[in-house]
């Protein structure tokens, strides 16, 4: 498996309103075509940790679209492990399902369970491989401690720069973890600007319950429209386009989208002359896009 690390650092310019702001972008969408971003990150350590234990069956879990089950089942193929995905809901019945196909074509078996089942992913795995001493559990999104210290690597491969902002996008919040705790084992005060990708004001105190131990010096932005996970607005899209016709970097759509938004509204505010050095994590996830190809022809349609 042709593994791209450390990933690209480039920077770029993007007028907004007439003034012209310089960021920073770590390409971790170069990673790899199809375990590409925060996906190699999250997975590294775990696939180690599973050889060590001698596993040779990975199970994890994710919807019909998950980019962590596919990003599994080409590593586990490379590697030379089984895969076992569980997909929650009915999606599984569809076999005109693109996705679910090249979960299969890289080797995964999948098991669908009701959207009831799958709340309780422990339970589900004991369950069905309680009994298999080679199972290795890899939970919802690879989130796991694991995990958090590859995705300490984002920031160390770039050890020597400093920025004023980080931003990120927030799925399980791993690679948010991740990077604060790299910037507190550093000393660092740069603003960790995390996007989550869910309107859900639960999920972020849940959240600020976590981080507050570990790093202060961050922010939680929800999404300015409350539209559910997979889901972007008219506005997310077109800051997109627009970002997309400057920088040719193309961004993913279920988080990439809401985090530029996020960085557009923050810079709009500011005088270019007083922004600080800012840096955009992009996490992968382009192929995403399969799911959403209208939106994806008005972007080829720049290039």
């Amino acid at each position: 498996m042709d593994i791209v690390l450390p990933s690209p650092l480039v920077d770029v310019d993007w007028k907004i309103a007439g003034h012209t702001y310089r960021l920073s972008v770590k390409r971790d969408d170069l990673i790899h075509p199809l375990v590409s971003g925060n996906k190699w990150r999250k997975l590294r350590l775990v696939l180690e940790d599973a050889r060590q234990q001698k596993k040779n069956t990975l199970v994890s879990f994710g919807g019909a679209w998950s980019n962590h089950l596919l990003a599994l089942a080409v590593a586990a193929e490379a590697l030379h492990f089984k895969s076992v995905g569980f997909v929650r809901g009915d999606e599984l019945q569809t076999d005109t399902h693109g996705q679910l196909a090249r979960y299969r074509g890289h080797g995964m078996e999948l098991l669908p369970v009701s959207r009831v089942e799958y709340r309780d992913k422990a339970a589900l795995f004991r369950k069905h491989f309680g009994a298999h001493s080679d199972a290795y559990f890899i939970d919802e999104g690879g989130a796991s401690e694991l995990a958090e210290r590859g995705c300490m690597d984002i920031l160390s491969e770039n050890k020597a720069e400093s920025w004023s902002d980080i931003w990120l996008p927030v799925g399980t919040a791993t690679t948010f973890k991740g990077m604060a705790r790299y910037l507190a084992a550093n000393k660092k005060s740069t603003r960790l600007q995390g996007v989550l990708a869910v309107q859900s004001k639960t999920f972020r105190e849940k959240l600020v319950a976590e981080i507050n131990p570990i790093y202060p010096h961050y922010q939680l932005h929800l999404p300015e429209s409350g539209l559910r996970f997979g889901k972007f607005s008219d506005t997310q899209l077109a800051i997109g386009l627009d970002w997309f016709a400057q920088t040719g970097i193309l961004p993913d759509p279920v988080y990439g989208l809401k985090t530029l938004e996020a960085i557009y509204l923050s810079l709009e505010k500011q005088n270019p002359a007083e922004t600080g050095r800012v840096l955009w994590i992009h996490t992968g996830g382009l192929q995403g896009w399969a799911g959403y190809p209208e939106s994806l022809r008005l972007f080829n349609e720049l290039s």
